[in-house]
């Protein structure tokens, strides 16, 4: 995990947080990259250069 979606999870307190441990590589998705966790995904979007989560 690295850049925005590295950075993302380090603002909701890493693995401590509400996302927890990662479950998943950084991988490429449609449009950016995404990581799954314990407690959900966090996905950056190149087109926007923003971030989302499964709980956005």
């Amino acid at each position: 995990m690295y850049g925005a979606v590295f950075a993302a999870y380090g603002r909701n307190g890493y693995e401590n947080g509400r996302f927890g441990r990662p479950t998943s590589e950084e991988f490429a998705v449609n449009g950016g990259r995404q990581v799954n966790s314990q407690g959900g995904w966090i996905r950056w979007l190149s087109a926007t250069n923003s971030i989302v989560t499964s709980e956005d």
